[in-house]
Order: C-alpha cells, then sequence, then structure tokens
C-alpha cells in the first residue's frame, strides 16, 4: 500500500440472501437477492458506516446481487447514485464448484467419501471443481492489496463469509480466544461474519472490529426476528421478559443510590438471555448465536447468565463490585417462569433435577454466587430490596 497509512478498509459482508425454502443448499455462485430484512439490515449499517465517517470511503462490491444490492444501499445512505460502486470480480464467493446449489443430503449421498473429507479439514479441503477457503482468502487477498493500491483513502469491501473468513484465518485475531470457547480452535467459524457485518482494517491490515454490529441495530424487530429465527416458544419469550421487567424495576432502584449500570446492554440481554434454553448447555448455545450475529459484549453476558462464577473466576458479590454479568444473572434466579420468587424458593424447586456429585457441587455453587450478589444489593438498598 502506498503512502495510505491512515485509512481504513472495511469489509462487509452483504444482507442476508433469499434463499428458497426446503433443506440447506451449498451455494456460492446462484444469485440469490436480498430478503426484506436483509435490506433493513444493510439500511442499519450503511446508517453506521455514514455516522462514523466513512461515507466518503470508495465502495466496491462482488459482482453478485445479494453484494451489488448491499453496495447500493450503502450508497444511497451516503448520498450518492449507485453509479461509484466499483465491482470486483475477484471478491466473489469461495467456489462451490460441482456441489453448487446441491442440498447437503445430496452432497452427502453423492460424494461421500468427499463430504467426510471435508468435514475434517474445512479450511483446506477443495470441492470438487472448486476451491478451499485458503485459496479464496488469499485469491480475495491479492485483489484486496490491488485495489489498495489502486485507491486512495477509505474502501468499504462488500463481499462474502467465505471469502472473508479464508482471508482473515491468515491475519492475528486476538479475539480468536473467547470466541474458541463456542467452536473450537480449529473451527473456521470461530471467525463471526454475520449479515451486513462489520470488519475493520487499518493500513497495517491489523483487526479493529471483527464481525461486529452495534447493539442499537437489535431493535424490537430484530429481536423478534431472532425469536422467530430460533423457534423460541412462548412461555420462554414471556419468561425472559418477566425477567426484563424485573431487572428494569431494580436497576431504577439502584440509580437512585448512584449505582448506574450499561441498560441498553441489560435489557437485551434479559429478553434474549434463554433464546436456546431448550438446547444443551443453554447458556454457551446462546452465546455462541448471539456472537455470530455480530454482539460479541451481549454474548458474554448470556454466556455468564447460567454460570457458578462471574467473569472474574470468584463468586460474585461480597466485596466485589457489582458487574452486568451480575445482575443479569441474580434477576434471572429470582424470575421462576414469569413469577417473582426467592432464592431460596428458585433453588428448592430445581433441587429435584440435581443428580450427582459434580450435579450437586454446581448447584451449590450457583446458590453461593446467588446469595453472594443478594448480600451485596441489600447492603445497596436495604428495605428497597425486593
Amino acid at each position: 500500500m502506498k503512502n495510505k497509512e491512515s485509512r481504513k478498509i472495511i469489509l462487509i459482508r452483504h444482507g442476508e440472501l433469499a434463499k428458497p425454502d426446503g433443506p440447506l443448499r451449498c451455494v456460492s455462485d446462484t444469485d440469490y437477492p436480498l430478503t426484506d430484512y436483509g435490506r433493513l439490515e444493510a439500511a442499519k449499517t450503511a446508517s453506521w458506516l455514514r455516522e462514523n465517517g466513512y461515507d466518503r470511503a470508495t465502495i466496491v462490491s462482488s459482482p453478485l446481487t445479494r453484494c451489488v444490492e448491499t453496495a447500493g444501499i450503502i450508497s444511497a445512505e451516503f448520498g450518492r447514485k449507485g453509479e461509484d460502486i466499483r465491482i470486483c470480480e475477484n471478491i466473489r464467493e469461495i467456489s462451490c464448484g460441482h456441489w453448487e446449489n446441491m442440498t447437503f443430503d445430496d452432497i452427502r449421498k453423492q460424494y461421500p467419501e468427499e463430504f467426510e473429507a471435508r468435514g475434517k479439514a474445512f479450511s483446506t479441503y477443495e470441492i470438487p471443481g472448486g476451491e478451499n477457503f485458503v485459496n479464496a482468502g488469499r485469491r480475495f487477498g491479492k485483489a484486496l492489496a490491488e485495489l489498495a493500491d489502486e485507491i486512495a483513502g477509505d474502501i468499504i469491501v462488500v463481499a462474502h463469509a467465505g471469502v472473508f473468513r479464508g482471508f482473515l484465518m491468515e491475519l492475528p485475531l486476538e479475539e480468536r480466544a473467547d470466541l474458541y470457547e463456542y467452536h473450537g480452535p480449529d473451527s473456521l467459524f470461530a471467525i463471526p461474519q454475520p449479515y451486513a457485518g462489520i470488519t475493520i482494517l487499518n493500513d497495517k491490515l491489523e483487526i479493529e472490529l471483527l464481525g461486529y454490529k452495534p447493539l442499537s441495530h437489535l431493535d424490537n424487530y430484530a429481536i423478534g426476528y431472532f425469536y422467530e429465527q430460533n423457534n423460541v416458544p412462548a412461555h420462554i419469550i414471556k419468561h425472559m421478559n418477566a425477567v426484563a421487567d424485573y431487572q428494569d424495576v431494580l436497576l431504577d432502584r439502584l440509580e437512585s443510590h448512584d449505582m448506574h449500570f450499561n441498560r441498553e446492554l441489560l435489557h437485551k440481554a434479559a429478553v434474549l438471555h434463554d433464546i436456546r434454553r431448550l438446547d444443551y448447555k443453554h447458556a454457551y448455545a446462546g452465546a455462541k448465536y448471539i456472537r455470530s450475529e455480530g454482539y460479541a459484549e451481549l454474548a458474554s453476558l448470556i454466556a455468564n447468565h447460567h454460570e457458578a462464577l462471574s467473569v472474574n473466576g470468584r463468586p460474585s458479590g461480597g466485596d466485589d463490585p457489582l458487574t452486568e454479568a451480575d445482575i443479569l444473572y441474580y434477576v434471572d434466579k429470582r424470575v421462576q417462569e414469569d413469577k417473582l420468587v426467592t432464592i431460596e424458593k428458585r433453588f428448592a424447586d430445581s433441587r429435584h433435577k440435581i443428580h450427582g456429585q459434580e450435579a450437586e457441587a454446581a448447584f451449590q455453587a450457583q446458590l453461593e454466587r446467588s446469595y453472594a450478589i443478594e448480600k451485596s444489593l441489600r447492603e445497596i438498598l436495604g428495605d428497597e430490596m425486593i
């Protein structure tokens, strides 16, 4: 890169694409448009880019419709007419070769050995007639370097999760450590690339944001969409809303004692914390999903809401300052389905589910954390504690 020291390269994944209903398919070059929700998410990202001073950036897009449409939404938000969008063939998605648009069930039947080999080496397995992620990422990196030499100033690149991950996996990723908790250290998919997500690189190709969406994007419509996508039962939604309601009352009282927390973050954590309650290790399953959607800080809270230890590795409360993670943990324990109950009742009603020495130890540790947080809250609120 020549004399471009202060510029940023912003990678934007296209919005949600309108795949046909039915079994999941292997898709790269099949040219689907955006869904209505995808257009809405792209518009939110475009607004964030403008508000953060990237509206003078050169916009580069993959030739596929879902990217061109996303780039057009960004261009319109910047007050342009779209003619400025530069199309680059070499940033198109990883090629699925002979598997293009096949269902994964059909691939498994028609290419059993190849399908098994791919499952053991996602990054390096080359699909018959297609590419692997490493080579696709290098193709993308070469194209990006050429663009960076030609273009002065910031560059917005609208492309695809596959080539982004293939490219990013060869860069230092400090954020991967916590992502491994959900994916495992060898997983390509530990690199979050949500629809309309934002990744920012500096001139040295150091990652400043990775698969990011601002919390403001997660409005009531998006939360409802998450419920729909995850088939969240009505009684779980009712519980999460009841947790949010109790949490609001508790936060009001804490604020009257000059104790302030991130209310937006806590509200959204409350209404999403059990989004995967029906899954094994539901707190981590929920956190994995929320992180994949671009909300890292929110995912950290959700991962911690069912743990015996706080994020600092100790039972919370007592002499430790209360954190957002403590608040969410405590209010969840106080709400049984949609009813406010005591800690004693909540844990007494759960005891019949506990079997074995390890489970009993975890149960007691969770109870200890609950009492420790409650003790801290009572010391602050006194008679105002509910």
